[in-house]
């Protein structure tokens, strides 16, 4: 699944990015890295751009950066039965 496909609160592990060299150093440099949970907190009216969160800020990135970023998503915790 690829980051823009998230929903608003979903949590997600980055897999990869598929980013042309320049977009892609540049998201690792501020820490985007594989392995590092994102959470997708915000769309504009227009879905372009995507605020996300992870390592304690927040990103603003165009869906088509977001698209290009390979995730799994967090499967939702189960419910509790009493």
């Amino acid at each position: 699944m690829n980051l823009s496909e998230l929903g608003i609160g979903d949590t997600a592990t980055v897999l990869s990015l598929r980013l042309a060299r320049p977009a892609r150093l540049r998201l690792m440099e501020m820490g985007l890295l594989p392995g590092v949970e994102v959470t997708l907190e915000q769309r504009t009216p227009w879905g372009d751009p995507l605020v996300i969160f992870f390592r304690g800020y927040r990103l603003v990135i165009t869906r088509a950066d977001a698209a290009a970023i390979r995730v799994r998503a967090r499967s939702a915790p189960s419910p509790e039965r009493p």
